[in-house]
């Protein structure tokens, strides 16, 4: 078994409360440590980093829809602030066999022999506890499992689960179309 960490910490913008918050379960395989060893890239590492994944074009249309390219890390950090965004991925570090140590899927990461969870302080669990939450993706037993163990490692109060709304996943159709089905989603609130 090895152990594949996620090493990301949560985003939140600098300059303000953040008006919402995206959560999803954890970084992409190419960027996480595997055994204490960092992943190859050399360019700095944010969140929904696998070319595979449409986060990042999908907010722009959301946000930004007249402007949507592609954005480099600064790029990213601006945008969240400007849209106040904040970023957490709750699966901090897992154990699995190595066949699957950057294996990205929810699938395998609830297949793991060993899951824990990111900590947070006590004003992030505020945040939590005041702020929207949209998960990016629509869920199931296994993620529904990933929120509760989150909840309890970091002793929330509050039913987590209860206040986050499910998107549709930024991996499976094109950015514009996943940007109307999380308008929609966003807009109910």
């Amino acid at each position: 078994m090895v152990v594949s960490e996620d090493k990301l910490k949560v985003h939140l913008p600098k300059k303000s409360k953040p008006n919402v918050i995206f959560m999803g379960t954890m970084c992409s395989g190419i960027i996480r440590h595997v055994d204490g060893v960092p992943p190859k890239q050399a360019e700095p590492h944010f969140y929904y980093h696998s070319d595979k994944n449409m986060l990042w074009e999908i907010l722009q249309y959301i946000y930004e829809p007249s402007k949507p390219r592609i954005l480099n890390h600064q790029e990213k950090l601006d945008f969240t602030e400007t849209h106040s965004i904040a970023l957490i991925n709750i699966i901090e570090k897992i154990e699995v066999s190595p066949e699957h140590k950057r294996d990205s899927s929810d699938e395998y990461i609830s297949k793991a022999s060993t899951i824990s969870c990111r900590k947070i302080d006590d004003s992030f669990k505020e945040i939590l506890r005041t702020t929207p939450i949209y998960f990016t993706c629509l869920g199931g037993s296994h993620i529904d499992a990933f929120i509760d163990m989150f909840s309890k490692q970091n002793t929330l109060d509050f039913d987590l689960r209860r206040k986050i709304d499910f998107l549709a996943s930024p991996t499976v159709y094109s950015a514009v179309v996943t940007s109307e089905k999380w308008l929609k989603v966003m807009r109910s609130k």
